[in-house]
């Protein structure tokens, strides 16, 4: 190597490193994705637009103000808890992904409250206090997505998904073919997409467990998760890139931080001001724009007639190439660019307590396994059933730690709307969940059951502010109704696909 080119080497070098000291934080890049993920879901779950929550507004308004001004602790720290509150309100009624968010947004928020409590004697909210941040809590959240991935490829073995006749994959590979209609639609199809599926799903996790094989891993789940969110999965799958960003943020942040470089040099001050405003206005405008949609019912209305271009699919579309483009940006840089800045993890910036977070997921993940809720655990699609003398999973065992999911009801009759789906469809219900469906019924509603348990006969009618039946119940728990969430079980020989 000439000494020319040795010295243009070391000032390419210190250009970078100097780029990259003043680019935007690990966490302030997290938070804005955290922030694109949250609005995500709420515009998925829209429930709160036209029932006017207070929460749900809140939980908008910050996830719009972290977009803008990712950099705020403050703004940040609020979406977190007031995501929080808004899905706890709703709990045990949210889907797997949504109770590992209210997780890990508890888990960021941990790691901030132990950052103030550290630097307490000189709180300063500057960079470095925002890279501790992130020190704390990123190798946890790393721990979470892989342990995800495993449980959930882990449910998936059992005899209901790989039957084609009841598989979740055929029903959505049937999603895929409305929107595809020229892929093959016969049975090679639908047991190729069985396996592919599974291999996808085991190479996500392994790979994924190594630090040298994540990039592949991200390679895989990209397209995958496209796919999904294609097929209407949308917030599972914005949840999972925002976990990807995190992987890949190390990388990202000198791509941002020679774009950021490159503005500086040749940009006016001034431009750069009206820009970001122009930015920040046309975010604004656009999310008002879609809530005025959703509220009026034109939010998925068709563009040009076509199906396939309606306002939710290019917002994913779009949300899914930048990405993309990030991470495969972030990936190319931290793989073939050595010499770029990294974190360094300092012995007062580990996670410490906030490892507790990892046994609690173990919990999660087995417990459909262990007899405790079947709703929440990582079995979102998976044709599981562990129910009563039902077991069909290849290799795990039903083991018992509680009897809810053996305690199970046959209703005869009723005419209980929330118990009449049950009849309908031949479904057995957990003696837990009828409970919670009893008691919150209305005082002004009179209805009758006929029900079996336990192989005998038994009845209970409201009428007239009065209970009659035939067996006590007992008060049902608050608490445990917050914590177990059962699923209805089917009678069915094959558990057909539900999630």
């Amino acid at each position: 190597m000439t000494a020319s080119h040795e010295n243009s080497l070391k000032q390419d070098i210190s250009s970078r490193s100097a780029a990259t000291s003043s680019s935007p934080s690990h966490l302030t890049i997290f938070a804005f994705i955290w922030g694109c993920q949250a609005l995500v879901h709420q515009d998925f779950y829209s429930a709160w637009m036209k029932e006017n929550d207070p929460r749900g507004w809140v939980v908008t308004i910050l996830a719009v103000g972290t977009l803008l001004r990712p950099s705020s602790i403050p703004l940040f720290t609020g979406l977190l808890l007031s995501s929080i509150v808004y899905n706890v309100t709703k709990w045990p009624f949210v889907v797997n992904h949504i109770l590992l968010e209210s997780i890990i947004n508890a888990t960021v928020l941990g790691a901030i409250g132990l950052t103030v409590f550290r630097r307490r004697a000189s709180l300063n909210l500057n960079a470095e206090f925002r890279e501790e941040v992130f020190q704390r809590f990123s190798p946890v959240l790393c721990g979470v997505l892989v342990l995800m991935y495993w449980f959930a490829f882990i449910s998936k073995l059992n005899t209901g998904f790989i039957n084609v006749d009841v598989s979740c994959v055929v029903a959505m590979y049937g999603d895929l073919l409305r929107r595809f209609p020229f892929l093959p639609n016969n049975s090679t199809a639908h047991n190729a997409a069985i396996v592919m599926t599974l291999v996808i799903e085991f190479a996500i996790p392994l790979c994924l467990s190594f630090r040298r094989t994540r990039w592949v891993a991200i390679l895989i789940g990209i397209p995958f998760h496209v796919t999904l969110g294609l097929l209407g999965h949308r917030t599972f799958s914005a949840f999972a890139f925002a976990l990807y960003v995190l992987l890949c943020v190390n990388g990202i942040r000198p791509v941002l931080a020679i774009c950021q470089h490159w503005l500086r040099e040749n940009i006016s001050r001034n431009l750069r001001r009206i820009g970001y405003s122009s930015v920040c206005v046309a975010v604004v405008a656009t999310i008002s724009l879609l809530i005025v949609l959703e509220l009026s019912g034109h939010f998925r209305m068709k563009i040009a007639g076509v199906g396939i271009y309606q306002v939710p699919w290019l917002l994913w579309l779009g949300w899914s190439l930048l990405v993309s483009i990030a991470c495969t940006a972030g990936m190319y840089w931290s793989g073939y660019r050595q010499n770029t800045e990294t974190v360094s993890v300092q012995p007062t910036s580990r996670p410490g307590l906030l490892w507790g977070i990892i046994p609690l997921i173990v919990l999660m993940g087995l417990s459909q396994y262990i007899g405790l809720k079947t709703e929440t655990c990582f079995t979102m699609y998976s044709n599981l059933r562990t129910e009563g003398d039902w077991n069909n999973h290849l290799f795990m065992p039903a083991i018992r730690l509680g009897s809810w999911q053996d305690d199970l009801v046959n209703i005869v009759a009723t005419d209980h709307a929330d118990l009449q789906e049950y009849v309908e469809r031949d479904d057995l219900i957990t003696f837990f969940e009828l409970r919670r469906i009893v008691s919150a019924t209305s005082c002004d509603v009179p209805f009758y059951l006929d029900y079996e348990r336990s192989g005998e006969a038994q009845y209970l009618a409201f009428a007239d502010n009065q209970l009659t039946q035939s067996e006590s119940w007992g008060k049902h728990s608050e608490l445990l109704g917050k914590l177990l969430y059962f699923r209805p079980v089917p009678t069915a020989e094959c558990v057909p696909c539900r999630h």
